[in-house]
């Protein structure tokens, strides 16, 4: 079995693949996969800042790997990357610019009503995150997928009776 992108490229090649994860303590969030590509994303981690700050870093400095950071430049990069990220506005901007990839309405592949889709809408968005709104739970709810249990993608193949496709 080829890995997870492979496998949700070829399964969205037939009908659209919903890809949901949630690493409780870390983040959450989903592809929506379609034609063989993803059509749009969420990725709502609970440590925002410091995702947004290794982001920049790997923006700025395509050539060092995260090592850098543990030493006494890094170190400063790092707190000059966060203090950047602390001025005015800019938490608030390179929020919204992350969730730029949602796409709520894709929902629609998957039959849901209009209802659903404008709660997602409310849901998955920069200033739901910033008021501590972008909850999984009620997008789990909202998604029918209260029950989910999860599976690590290297072990479906030994399980693949077990696993539902719906």
């Amino acid at each position: 079995m080829d890995g997870p992108e492979e496998f949700l490229s070829a399964l969205s090649s037939e009908c659209p693949a919903l890809y949901f994860y949630n690493l409780g303590d870390h983040h959450w969030g989903y592809e929506i996969w379609s034609e063989e590509d993803v059509f749009s994303y969420a990725h709502v981690p609970y440590e925002m800042e410091a995702e947004l700050m290794l982001k920049i870093f790997r923006e700025r400095y395509p050539d060092k790997r995260l090592s850098f950071l543990m030493t006494q430049e890094g170190e400063a990069v790092q707190k000059q990357i966060e203090d950047e990220l602390a001025e005015g506005d800019n938490y608030a901007a390179a929020v919204r610019k992350h969730f730029e990839t949602v796409y709520p309405e894709d929902f629609k592949l998957f039959g849901f009503d209009d209802k659903t889709i404008e709660a997602l809408r409310g849901l998955l968005t920069a200033e739901s995150f910033l008021q501590g709104g972008a909850d999984v739970d009620i997008f789990k709810s909202l998604t029918g997928l209260e029950q989910f249990s999860w599976m690590r993608y290297e072990r479906m193949e030994r399980y693949e009776e077990q696993v539902e496709y719906i």
